[in-house]
């Protein structure tokens, strides 16, 4: 997890294409909790 002080942006990086679906979820729960605004995410899915 990436993310500007003020926490204007957040990225959520992977070194591979995918994530496993419990990972993900784990760090979108907890940026969640840090007051991201989850409305806003932008998820880019990759080919391999």
């Amino acid at each position: 997890m990436i993310s500007g002080p003020s926490r204007d942006y957040f990225w959520l990086l992977s070194r591979t294409p995918t994530m496993p679906a419990a990972v993900k979820n784990r760090l979108l729960a907890q940026a969640q909790a840090l007051g991201f605004p989850m409305d806003k995410l932008i998820m880019v899915t990759h080919s391999k």
